[in-house]
């Protein structure tokens, strides 16, 4: 005799909207046909999940967002749930999107040179100050500042002496 694969039993999915209340209890159940179900109990217009997840849950009899918001609590979905105008209970659509962190990562800038970088900050600036502020920004830019020449106008002026010292005289000799 073959052997028989014994399947564990399966516990129905139940979803449940009465008096303005969503319940929903399911083992193992796949989203989309809990989203299926509660479609057809709310009425609500739900978008196609971009996952493929099972869930367990035994959750209401509550509001239809609470559940829903219960139900979708630590799953790869983001999603926008749409009242009803009338009825602040009611629901009349689910809208879903993959979490961010499932789509692929924007492209990374490309490394700047340093060199140029410097070379834009100076040109920078430049353009703000029009250039006049003498050596510093050579300075600042690892350039060697070379020691200010003598100007001939500097040369042509006397050096003046400073004014004698007076003497000093120690205390009780006046």
């Amino acid at each position: 005799m073959a052997a028989q694969a014994v399947q564990a039993p399966v516990t129905p999915l139940v979803v449940s909207y009465r008096d303005g209340l969503l319940s929903i209890t399911a083992e193992n159940a796949d989203l989309r046909e809990v989203m299926d179900r509660v479609r057809d109990s709310t009425g609500a217009t739900i978008d196609a999940l971009p996952v493929d997840e099972r869930v367990t849950v035994h959750l209401g009899p509550q509001p239809p967002a609470q559940v829903i918001a219960a139900l979708l609590e630590g799953t790869h979905v983001n999603y926008v749930i749409v009242g009803g105008l009338a009825d602040s209970n009611a629901i009349r659509a689910i809208q879903f999107t993959a979490e961010s962190s499932a789509l692929p990562e924007p492209p990374r800038a490309p490394p700047v040179d340093a060199e140029a970088l410097a070379a834009r900050a100076r040109a920078l600036i430049i353009a703000e100050t029009g250039g006049d502020e003498g050596v510093w920004d050579d300075a600042e830019a690892g350039v060697p500042v070379p020691a200010p020449a003598a100007s001939s106008a500097a040369a042509s002026v006397p050096a003046q002496a400073a004014p004698p010292a007076a003497p000093v005289v120690p205390a009780g000799q006046d």
